[in-house]
C-alpha cells in the first residue's frame, strides 16, 4: 500500500492530490499513523502539520458537503450508542406499559346478587364481609404507603388488620374512610339519599371531597348525604340494628316503610312496588331472622294493616 509522504501532505494542502490520494491522506490522519518519517523535524512541528491539515479538512467538508467525517472507529461507538439509547427508550416504554397493565390486572371487584352475602379475606388479613347486592373493587396485593379499597355500592362491614405504618382506606363516592385498625359497618343504600357509617371498635377518619375531615369513635354513627355531598349528623349508634344484617338478621325500629322493604328485597331476593307515596313513610318496627318471606309478608301485614299481592314476580303494596 502506498505511503503517505511530506510530499504527499503537501500537495494535500494545495488541493492538488488525486482522489485515491486524498482518501489515503484522510484515513492515514484518521488512524492517528503520524510519526517522524512523514513529518521530518521536531515533535512540535509535526504537531502542528498535523493541525494545519485536519484545518483543512474541516474547512473543506464546511463550503462542501453538510455531511460529517466519521472513521470506522467512530462509526462502530455512534452505532452502539444508537442501540443503546433505542433499547433504553424501549424498556422504559415497554416497562411503562407492562407497569400499567400489571395494574389494572391486579385490580378485583367482589359482587353479591340479592339474596347472597359474602365473606373474604385480603391480602393484609383484613376482613370484609359484603351484604347482598354489594360490590367491592380491591387490590390483589397492597404495595405502596397505604391499603386502598372502593365500595361500589351496596353495604359492607370492615374488620382492618392493624398496621401501624400503612394506614387503610376505604373510598365511597367522592369521600373515604382512612383507619389504621378497627371494626366498622358502611350502608351506602341509607334512607332518603344518605350513607350510613357505623363504627363499633377503634376509629376513623371520614373525609369529604372538599377536605373537611370528622373524626369517630366507637359507638357513633356519621350521616353522609350523597346528593348534598356533606355530612348531616354524628350521632349515637345503635350497633345492633346496624350489624344485624351480618347475622342474617333484620331489625326495624320506627324504619319508613320504603326503607325497610328495600332490606327485605335484598335478603330475600325479591322485588316491592309502592306507587302511593305516603305508604312509604309509614314507620315499621319488627324483627325477623329465620322466617320465610311469606311469613314475614304476613306479619308486616297484621302489624301496620298495608296489603302486599303478588303479580309477576313483583309484591305490589297497598293499602
Amino acid at each position: 500500500m502506498e505511503k503517505v509522504t511530506p510530499e504527499l501532505l503537501r500537495k494535500y494542502q494545495q488541493g492538488t492530490c488525486t482522489m485515491p490520494e486524498k482518501v489515503l491522506v484522510e484515513n492515514w490522519l484518521a488512524e492517528g499513523d503520524t510519526d517522524s518519517e512523514v513529518y521530518p523535524g521536531s515533535a512540535e512541528m509535526a504537531s502542528r502539520q498535523e493541525k494545519k491539515i485536519w484545518s483543512h479538512i474541516a474547512g473543506h467538508m464546511e463550503t462542501t458537503s453538510s455531511v460529517r467525517f466519521f472513521t470506522s472507529r467512530n462509526i462502530w461507538m455512534t452505532a452502539a450508542c444508537f442501540v443503546i439509547v433505542l433499547s433504553a427508550a424501549a424498556w422504559v416504554l415497554f416497562s411503562k406499559q407492562t407497569i400499567t397493565t400489571e395494574k389494572v390486572a391486579q385490580l378485583k371487584q367482589s359482587n353479591t346478587n340479592y339474596g347472597e352475602q359474602k365473606k373474604m379475606m385480603l391480602a393484609d388479613n383484613s376482613v370484609v364481609r359484603l351484604n347482598a347486592g354489594s360490590a367491592l373493587e380491591y387490590p390483589a396485593s397492597f404495595s405502596g404507603k397505604e391499603r386502598i379499597v372502593k365500595l361500589v355500592r351496596g353495604e359492607a362491614y370492615f374488620e382492618i388488620a392493624k398496621d401501624s405504618i400503612r394506614p387503610f382506606q376505604v373510598n365511597i363516592l367522592d369521600a373515604s374512610i382512612k383507619v389504621l385498625g378497627t371494626h366498622f359497618n358502611v350502608n351506602l343504600r341509607g334512607a332518603y339519599h344518605h350513607t350510613i357509617i357505623t363504627l363499633t371498635e377503634g376509629k376513623i377518619a371520614f373525609t369529604t371531597a372538599d377536605g373537611n375531615q370528622y373524626l369517630l369513635h366507637p359507638g357513633q354513627q356519621i350521616i353522609y348525604d350523597t346528593a348534598l355531598r356533606k355530612v348531616i349528623n354524628i350521632v349515637p349508634a345503635d350497633t345492633t340494628i346496624a350489624m344485624a344484617w351480618t347475622e342474617d338478621k333484620i331489625i326495624f325500629r320506627d324504619t319508613p316503610m320504603e326503607s325497610a322493604l328495600q332490606q327485605i328485597e335484598l335478603k330475600y331476593n325479591t322485588r316491592f312496588d309502592i306507587k302511593d307515596q305516603q305508604l312509604k313513610r309509614i314507620p315499621l318496627t319488627a324483627a325477623f331472622s329465620s322466617e320465610s318471606l311469606d311469613q314475614v309478608l304476613h306479619m308486616l301485614e297484621l302489624a301496620s294493616g298495608i296489603h302486599f299481592n303478588k303479580k309477576d314476580n313483583v309484591i305490589q303494596v297497598s293499602k
